[in-house]
């Protein structure tokens, strides 16, 4: 048995994720969903190895070495695999996760795709002229480009376009990754990708209109740029409340607007109207995010 085959135990303090499978969404530590994985472990054990490199990175198994940790168990049934398995081996394993949505799963693929998918193509080529049979999980994709291979995968071109450009961005502006990425790898309530995009979009045109002094009035550009900034974060705002808004019963809703009422009818009607417009031009921008979404 090969190096790369043979099982073998290592202590699960001792090994720690790739920076790629660290940023997968997964359950909560507080969670039932982690509490139900623990018990599993504690009554059957650890049904499959843990996936690693030769130094000891998870590659499939992240959540299997938490609950190990989690259950303060000394060792963890663990298979080391080749260097240039890696990307398609995360490829693979990424699309069997029932629990993340197309788009969280597009977004983590994208940048795996090309390189995972010439893995693939190389190792399938060497197996041919060997004149072995290729193996199974080498078998993943069988497109003749990385779009094929994606749409085996069940993405659309338009959205691998998307988590492309996302990805791309973001290795430009690790500031935009900080604030978005955990948006849409949201267990609960991701972030679809063309919202995403168009927020990172808004903002790169804000920054490059700045530097080119196009809010520039009378000496206050970075004012003008602060209070825009400013501007967008109503929509943020109400985000961070929508929960509430949820749970809010018909009565609390209407004595919401009884109170809008009120504040607008001190407000002069041009006023009025103009912030009104203002919402509904907000509301026909988030619905023309949702039908690309549905698209």
């Amino acid at each position: 048995m090969s190096e790369t085959n043979k099982i073998e135990l290592r202590d699960p303090h001792d090994l720690k994720p790739l920076a790629m499978v660290k940023a997968m969404p997964r359950w909560g530590k507080d969670s039932n969903e982690f509490a139900g994985f623990k018990d599993d472990i504690r009554d059957n054990g650890i049904k499959h190895p843990l996936l690693i490199t030769q130094d000891g990175k998870v590659v499939d198994g992240e959540t299997r070495r938490q609950a190990a940790v989690a259950m303060q168990l000394p060792e963890v049934p663990c298979q080391v695999v080749a260097d240039d398995e890696v990307r398609e081996i995360i490829v693979r394993e990424l699309c069997r996760r029932r629990n993340l949505t197309k788009c969280q799963l597009a977004y983590l693929v994208a940048p795996l795709l090309e390189e995972a998918f010439m893995e693939g193509r190389r190792r399938r080529m060497e197996n041919l002229r060997k004149g072995q049979q290729i193996p199974v999980a080498a078998a993943s994709g069988n497109g003749n480009s990385a779009y094929e291979w994606a749409a085996l995968l069940g993405f659309s071109r338009d959205l691998m376009d998307r988590a492309r450009w996302l990805q791309e961005q973001f290795e430009q502006r690790p500031d935009l990754r900080e604030e978005f990425e955990p948006q849409i790898l949201n267990f609960e309530k991701p972030m679809a990708l063309g919202a995403a995009k168009a927020g990172v979009g808004f903002l790169l045109t804000q920054a490059k209109r700045s530097e080119i002094g196009e809010f520039h009035t009378g000496g206050k550009s970075k004012d003008a740029a602060r209070q825009l900034q400013l501007f967008t974060g109503i929509l943020e705002n109400t985000i961070t409340r929508w929960d509430y808004w949820r749970k809010f019963d018909e009565k609390i809703r209407a004595e919401h607007f009884k109170q809008v009422r009120v504040k607008a009818a001190a407000l002069p009607k041009a006023d009025c109207v103009e912030i009104a417009d203002y919402f509904s031009r907000l509301g026909a921008e988030l619905r023309k995010i949702a039908k690309q979404e549905a698209e």
